[in-house]
């Protein structure tokens, strides 16, 4: 059997086992741990068209949601499916490393590889009309003064490269603020950026997150693709979720004799 279906198998078997007796739970390919109530706050970087926040909130349906979507077709989508959802806000802007008032972002012929990087648009193919729009950027500290929070309970990103930009000055003041984070890096399309999400990952551990990711073989390949970040003095785990990792289960298979 080929060494890439026994990883997937190990995968899928370990995922069923932590869903059915742990507090693990995934929505769109971004895990989280299951610690939610109505007053949990839940901020989606990079929302898109609803994909994971429409999961989300059918699953936590008295939870409060920020969605922020710098895409302006993709936030009045977005505005429109959750006009009588008094627990929904949307904010139209990117997040990045510093406040502007206007940026270039670029839209693809597939939405989901939008971004503030113009390589990574244009992958998913180049819009013969409106390819570049201008959009507000905010930081990440400014999404805590916008919406006057005091917490994050749970934080997801996926902003097609500008993770990096968003998480670059994160610190103890931040990891105080925020209980769990999951973010799709994406060395996978470009490779370039392995180092940096790599210094990225080892700044959020230090800082006292654990650690779990899985990886995808999609374009170039990552083992840091679905990345959760948790504190586990705030979050009840009973079990090392270490299996979880990309990098453990190649060890496992490694160890059983199948590599």
């Amino acid at each position: 059997m080929p060494k890439v279906n026994v990883i997937k198998k190990v995968k899928a078997s370990l995922r069923g086992f932590l869903r059915k007796h742990l507090n693990v739970e995934s929505a769109s390919e971004h895990y989280f741990i299951k610690n939610f109530n109505k007053s949990s706050i839940i901020v989606d970087i990079g929302s898109g068209r609803g994909q994971f926040i429409n999961m989300m909130v059918e699953m936590y349906p008295y939870s409060q949601f920020i969605l922020i979507e710098p895409n302006p077709d993709s936030a009045k989508v977005l505005s429109q499916e959750f006009k009588t959802n008094t627990n929904v806000k949307i904010l139209a802007a990117a997040v990045g490393a510093r406040s502007e008032k206007s940026v270039s972002f670029y839209l693809s012929e597939t939405f989901q590889f939008d971004s503030l990087d113009k390589s990574l648009s244009d992958l998913g193919g180049v819009r013969k009309d409106r390819s570049e729009v201008t959009v507000r950027m905010i930081t990440l500290r400014d999404v805590f003064s916008i919406f006057n929070l005091q917490k994050i309970d749970f934080l997801k990103i996926d902003a097609e490269g500008a993770e990096l930009d968003i998480l670059e000055n994160f610190s103890s003041y931040d990891f105080e603020m925020i209980s769990q984070i999951s973010c799709e890096f994406h060395d996978f399309l470009k490779p370039s950026l392995r180092k940096e999400v790599e210094e990225c990952i080892h700044n959020l551990q230090s800082l006292g997150y654990s650690f779990v990711c899985d990886g995808t073989d999609f374009m170039f390949g990552s083992p840091y693709f679905n990345c959760l970040f948790y504190d586990k003095k705030r979050i009840k785990w009973s079990i090392a979720p270490r299996w979880l990792s990309a990098n453990y289960l190649q060890y496992l298979t490694k160890k059983a004799g199948i590599a």
